[in-house]
C-alpha cells in the first residue's frame, strides 16, 4: 500500500488538472491505483487532520487541536504538537542533560499497527511524528514538529526574483 497525501491540496484541482494533462504521474498513479479525496476534521487544520489521519482517531482522542495551545500557568500560547524539556546545564555553561522532547499526538498510528503486524513499513516525512514512533524492521522520517535548534519547525524560504524589501529576511516565527 502507498498513500500519498498532499497537505492543503485541492482534490477537485488536482483531478481537473491530471485530467488536463497537467499532472500526468498523478493521472497515471490514480488510474493504477486509487484516487479519493479525504474528508478533514474539525478544526480543519494540518496537525489536527494529519494526527486524525495516522491514528484514526478524532481531535478528542488524539489531544492536537491546533498548531498552539497556552500554557495553564500563564497563559501565553506555545507550540502545540511536541513538548520540550530544557537541558540542563552545570553553571549555567556545561551541558549535564540533554533536552527531552515528547510527541503531544494521543492513539496509536496505522502504520505501527502495520509494523507490528511483521509488514515491512517505510513512513517518509509524516507529520507530527517526532520523536519518531518506533516501528520494528520498518523505517520512519518525521516531518513537520521536528524542533530546530530555535525550537521552532524550522524557517521557510522563498526564492525569487521579484522580491520587495518586504520580503527578504528571516522569519521570526519560522515557516
Amino acid at each position: 500500500m502507498v498513500v500519498l497525501g498532499f497537505d492543503g491540496a485541492d482534490p477537485n484541482l488536482l483531478s481537473k488538472w491530471a485530467g488536463e494533462g497537467k499532472l500526468p504521474n498523478l493521472a497515471r498513479l490514480a488510474k493504477t491505483g486509487t484516487f479519493r479525496p479525504l474528508g478533514t476534521t474539525n478544526p480543519p487544520e494540518s496537525p489536527v487532520a494529519w494526527a486524525s489521519f495516522a491514528t484514526g482517531l478524532n481531535p478528542g482522542g488524539t489531544g492536537i487541536f491546533d498548531f498552539l495551545k497556552r500554557d495553564p500557568a500563564t497563559y501565553l500560547p506555545e507550540l502545540a504538537l511536541v513538548s520540550r524539556e530544557k537541558p540542563k546545564f552545570l553553571f549555567g555553561l556545561i551541558p549535564i542533560k540533554p533536552p527531552k522532547v515528547t510527541n503531544e499526538r494521543g492513539g496509536v498510528p496505522f502504520y505501527k499497527a502495520v509494523a507490528d503486524a511483521g509488514y515491512k513499513t517505510t513512513v517518509i516525512r509524516m507529520p507530527l511524528e517526532f520523536p519518531p514512533t518506533p516501528l520494528p524492521g520498518g523505517k520512519l522520517w518525521s516531518g513537520l514538529s521536528v524542533p530546530d535548534v530555535r525550537g521552532t519547525w524550522g524557517t521557510f524560504f522563498y526564492f525569487g526574483s521579484d522580491l520587495t524589501q518586504w520580503d527578504v529576511g528571516d522569519t521570526e516565527f519560522g515557516g
